[in-house]
């Protein structure tokens, strides 16, 4: 079964369960509805300028800058990016792609090996640790484990992959939160999640993908992104996944 089909059995179809606590989840559908804000890059096009243009009717635009290069993708893409030291995607920031108090979902198709030294590293974010609103995707060292936040007007809460993603192979990756309920999921198997009420996520920044600015580079992520998408309203998950390369 394709990834994303198994990525919208276990969300969109089955409960989602951490420990005792399980909550059912709204019917998903592998075929991603118009009707709500959806941006999703594959980046088998990309200009010498580093501009990758995004997929849905939206036309948003991914400005790649910095140390990135083109480089093999997942089963059935051409291209993907290496981000490399001091690199940087940037999607400009639309009140479209914010999510407030809507269900919303964030997916990512990522490589990627050990990681060295303490720092995590920076998949996507928008806004900042500093900001009243914001949502951000990350890598933990040690183990490798995926780590989604959410910040929203009543608190921050942060939920942690049990499967490591640092293994030099592609990944599927989706941070969620549905209603009162926050999670991650790793290629397609039961998502780990918290029910907490985080509130409305606002945030009036651009979106960044593998670092936050190209000052910095403590939490630079250096790796390989072939996919990226963002959605938001109902059924965001099955959303987030329907263009994403299919993974063994």
């Amino acid at each position: 079964m394709p990834l994303q089909h198994r990525i919208a059995a276990a969300v969109g179809v089955g409960v989602l369960a951490l420990g005792a606590a399980v909550v059912s989840a709204p019917l998903a559908s592998a075929k991603p509805a118009q009707a709500a804000p959806l941006s999703w890059y594959g980046f088998n096009r990309v200009t010498t300028a580093g501009v990758v243009r995004d997929n849905s009717h939206h036309r948003r635009l991914l400005h790649l800058e910095g140390n990135w290069r083109r480089t093999a993708g997942a089963a059935g893409h051409q291209n993907a990016i290496h981000f490399g030291t001091h690199s940087l995607g940037t999607i400009p920031k639309s009140a479209a792609l914010v999510p407030g108090k809507r269900r919303f979902a964030v997916a990512i198709t990522v490589k990627a090996g050990p990681l060295s030294g303490s720092s995590t590293a920076h998949l996507a974010q928008l806004g900042f640790a500093k900001d009243s609103g914001r949502w951000k995707m990350e890598l933990r060292p040690g183990k490798g484990h995926v780590s989604c936040t959410f910040k929203g007007t009543r608190q921050e809460v942060t939920v942690t992959s049990r499967r490591s993603i640092t293994d030099g192979q592609f990944h599927q990756v989706v941070c969620f939160r549905l209603g009162k309920t926050i999670g991650v999921q790793v290629d397609g198997t039961k998502a780990r999640v918290r029910h907490r009420q985080v509130g409305s996520i606002a945030s009036d920044r651009d979106i960044h993908i593998g670092n936050k600015s190209l000052r910095t580079t403590t939490v630079q992520f250096r790796g390989v992104v072939d996919y990226f998408a963002v959605a938001v309203g109902r059924r965001p998950v099955a959303r987030a996944v329907a263009h994403a390369p299919t993974l063994p």
